[in-house]
């Protein structure tokens, strides 16, 4: 069984599958190039009854560079601090109205809350 490959350069390929148990298959690569990768995976068969049955799926894998490994750290030099001013100055009474906020509690949504939440983000 094999995987039809389509690099993010869009150039196309073929990735062999081999079955590791009845039924599993599995295959590995390097990825070379940041960006989508697309895989055409196509399964013929028979059931336990046998009847021949065909499959097709379609995968996608994304791959970038630069991305710290430690989730939660900030990608391009942004820091928790450089994002807790932001939200701050973004959910001040400076930039919301009080009507825009009762619009807002009328819709089930609480600015207070978000403010909340976005305190005790900065905080600790």
């Amino acid at each position: 069984m094999n995987a039809h490959l389509e690099y993010p350069d869009h150039t196309q390929g073929i990735l062999p599958l081999t079955e590791i148990q009845p039924g599993i298959f599995e295959s590995s690569m390097v990825a070379n190039i940041p960006g989508i990768y697309r895989f055409l995976v196509d399964a013929q068969g028979v059931t336990y009854r046998g009847t021949p049955f065909t499959r097709e799926q379609i995968l996608n894998a994304a791959v970038f560079r630069g991305i710290p490994d430690t989730p939660g750290q900030p990608v391009g030099g942004v820091s928790k601090v450089d994002i807790c001013r932001f939200l701050t100055c973004l959910l001040s009474d400076k930039n919301l109205t009080r009507e825009f906020e009762e619009s807002l509690k009328k819709q089930g949504i609480s600015l207070a809350g978000i403010r909340k939440c976005v305190e005790l983000f900065c905080r600790g």
